[in-house]
């Protein structure tokens, strides 16, 4: 198995100043935290991508940057998005900054793509096109949102893996008609005075192009659509049960285009993941600090409703909820019997640790050496 940690980038609790001198000592411990995942063997270090989020919670407009920047520190671990908005993005632009990232990590970049939920990040970044959010119903604006998706992945790997390149969708004419372009030394993308083509400059240090990764909640469409493109599925919220329903979606989505592959195999899944001397200490730490993320941000888009077994009505509000039912936090013994558990039942190649920077830093830093320590060893490849 290989293991990476996801980190969702925070400045502080709830009320905590947005201030230049904060966001410094979060940039600075992020740094830190990338050293020593390096040096502790993981294989990732991932961070989550928002914008306008000014209350402090997800403080990270562009993962590329960050990659690159920990990247430059640090001598192997790679560097991922989970993921970027793709709906934020012109696909283009975000073609040219992932293989330009791609270029400057030498390889070491790994683009984790999503659909994005969040209504102040699309509506307003994506105005231009007409962006709207992925949501769990069935409605126009979230289909919408699928086929934007769908036709941007296009763009990008047509951008990625052609010298030039065109498009004619739904949502963009790549290049607009009637741009004249008579430059004497352009002989590519261009037909009688007219620009018909554009290239991408530079291509991707990895070919074809870097990892591909998916974001996903619940939705068997995206995991079909992340089977076709050869993406790796990254499953957040998911209880055994529906993961293996959903890993079995992507085999066979997989098989249909060709892609023949174990059950369980080029896929990934994320839990909090927290650990102590003693489960019970451990327990204490997280429902101590993980408490304004989950149940101030996170609870109201949804997530805790996410947990909801199938037929039950309602779901407690509270931190049991969340460490019995999604999270996975204990001594090392209990932490390695789960991830035994989604060994053997999910075939699982690849683990993501969802850590918290805004819980004190020496546990944080306790609680991955654990891991790396008495957890990795028994799994690692």
């Amino acid at each position: 198995m290989k293991f990476g940690v996801l980190f969702l980038p925070s400045i502080g609790p709830s009320g905590t100043e947005n201030t230049g001198e904060n966001y410094n000592d979060m940039v600075d411990d992020m740094r830190e935290y990338a050293v020593l995942l390096d040096e502790l063997g993981y294989d990732a270090m991932f961070m989550t991508e928002h914008h306008f989020e000014v209350e402090g919670y997800e403080v990270n407009p562009n993962t590329l940057m960050w990659a690159v920047d920990l990247a430059a520190r640090t001598e192997r671990i790679k560097f991922g998005s989970l993921g970027m908005q793709v709906a934020s993005w012109n696909p283009v632009r975000l073609a040219e900054d992932i293989a330009l990232a791609d270029q400057l990590t030498k390889g070491r970049f790994i683009a984790g793509l999503a659909r994005g939920y969040q209504k102040r990040e699309n509506l307003v970044l994506g105005a231009n096109w007409g962006a709207t959010i992925a949501s769990p119903d069935k409605s126009e604006a979230n289909a919408r949102n699928q086929r934007y998706f769908e036709e941007a992945l296009e763009i990008m790997k047509k951008a990625w893996t052609q010298e030039t390149f065109s498009h004619d969708g739904e949502f963009f004419q790549i290049p607009p008609a009637g741009i004249e372009w008579t430059h004497p030394e352009t002989t590519k993308g261009v037909e009688n005075g007219q620009l018909t083509e554009v290239g991408l400059t530079p291509r991707p240090y990895t070919k074809p192009y870097p990892p591909l990764w998916q974001v996903i909640s619940n939705s068997e469409a995206t995991v079909r659509l992340a089977a076709e493109n050869g993406e790796t599925p990254l499953l957040m919220m998911q209880q055994v049960e529906t993961a293996r329903e959903l890993f079995n979606v992507y085999k066979e989505a997989g098989a249909k285009v060709g892609n023949d592959l174990e059950f369980g195999e080029n896929t990934a899944l994320v839990r909090d993941t927290y650990l102590a001397d003693t489960t019970e200490e451990a327990r204490e730490d997280f429902s101590t600090y993980a408490a304004d993320t989950w149940l101030k941000w996170l609870a109201p888009y949804g997530f805790i409703e996410a947990m909801k077994k199938p037929g039950e009505e309602s779901i407690p509000y509270n931190m049991d909820t969340v460490m019995d039912r999604l999270s996975i936090v204990g001594d090392p013994a209990y932490v390695t019997g789960r991830i035994q558990e989604f060994r053997d039942e999910l075939n699982l190649p690849y683990y993501i640790l969802f850590a918290y920077n805004a819980m004190p830093k020496d546990k944080v830093m306790k609680s991955l050496r654990l891991f790396a320590e008495q957890v990795m060893p028994k799994f690692k490849d």
